[in-house]
This record gives structure tokens, C-alpha cells and sequence, in this order.
């Protein structure tokens, strides 16, 4: 008896031999349609689930949006924002008057003292910088001054350059030390104006 897959063979191929050359090419037709179809159907379907996650990914980036820009964490940066602004002073900072304290809170001679042009960075705000050189200090007495300077004064006040020029032959002295402190003050609107008209 012969093998059941040898009988589907003979049979299958009995079938096609039977066929008519124009049968045959219809036939071949159809499958290639068929296969035609399903692959557009996949694409279709495929480009519909792209747009379905692109609409989400969208809804989900308003809706950050709206949280960073409307909601909570926006208000939360707006207080921070308003808080840092509000630690810096509106009042001028006297500068000869910080530093006459710390030099005679340390011990140390103070020379060549003068403010640098203010610069206004944004408006309501400037930076203001002072320079001068110590002479003859000890590493102790330096960062004594400088700790007074920056913790004294209800203005923020930071050590912006600290220049060494030469140290001395004793040991823990310093003969000369270039010194650029700088702080931030809110200003008005006349007072900002002005500060542009002397920058011009």
C-alpha cells in the first residue's frame, strides 16, 4: 500500500496537471492578491496602532506640559523662585564700610580699594564688584577677613577671585593677596535705568 503522503502528492499534482494554462494563471492570481491583501491590511492596521501610540505619547506630553507650566510643580517654582529673589537685598551694600569692620575685626591693612562698573545682567538685578589687595597676612587672618566679609553684612557677598602674589619667606604669610568680592542687590526701575545709562 502506498505511503498517504505520496497519494496527497499524486493527487495534488493530478489536480494541477488537469488545469487548463489559463486556469493555472487565474489561480495564480488569486494567491497573489490574497497575499497582496493580507500584507495591506497588516500595514493598515499597523500605521492605525503608530497613530493610536503617537496620540497617546502627544496626551501625554500636554499633559506634562500643563503640570510643569500650570499645576502644582509650576507654583512650587514659582515660591522658589520668588524665595531666592527675595534673599537678595534691596539696599546698597557699603562697601567701605564692610570692609573698615573686617579689617579691624582681623588685624589687616587694607589697600588700593575701588568698585568695578555694576553690571545688570537682567532687569531688577545687578552684580557689583569690589577689588583691593592685603598685605602682609597669614592664612589665618585671610580667611578670617574673608569669612567676616561674606558672613557680616545682610547682602550676599562671595570672594568672586583670590589672586596670591607672592608669599613670604616665614612660613603660614602671605606678602601680597589680589582680593575681588561681589554681591547682587535688587534695584528699581529708575534705579536699573540709571545703572544702563552709566554702563552706555
Amino acid at each position: 500500500m502506498a505511503p498517504a503522503s505520496s497519494m496527497i502528492k499524486k493527487t495534488s499534482h493530478g489536480f494541477w496537471a488537469r488545469l487548463q494554462p489559463r486556469e493555472r494563471n487565474l489561480i495564480a492570481g488569486l494567491v497573489v492578491v490574497a497575499v497582496g491583501m493580507s500584507l495591506a491590511v497588516l500595514f493598515v492596521l499597523r500605521d492605525k496602532r503608530f497613530g493610536e501610540l503617537e496620540q497617546q505619547i502627544g496626551d501625554q506630553k500636554r499633559a506634562l506640559e500643563l503640570v510643569y507650566t500650570r499645576g502644582s510643580s509650576y507654583e512650587s517654582k514659582l515660591a522658589q523662585k520668588a524665595e531666592r529673589e527675595h534673599s537678595i537685598s534691596d539696599k546698597p551694600l557699603m562697601w567701605s564700610t564692610l570692609i573698615e569692620q573686617a579689617s579691624s575685626a582681623t588685624g589687616v591693612s587694607v589697600s588700593d580699594q575701588g568698585e568695578q562698573p555694576v553690571f545688570a545682567p537682567s532687569e531688577g538685578i545687578r552684580k557689583r564688584t569690589y577689588t583691593f589687595y592685603l598685605r602682609d597676612v597669614t592664612v589665618e587672618q585671610l580667611i578670617n577677613f574673608l569669612t567676616h566679609v561674606e558672613t557680616k553684612s545682610n547682602s550676599i557677598v562671595v570672594t568672586q577671585r583670590l589672586h596670591i602674589r607672592s608669599a613670604s619667606a616665614q612660613e603660614d604669610r602671605l606678602n601680597r593677596v589680589d582680593v575681588e568680592l561681589a554681591t547682587w542687590e535688587r534695584v528699581a526701575q529708575a534705579d536699573d535705568e540709571a545703572d544702563k545709562d552709566k554702563g552706555a
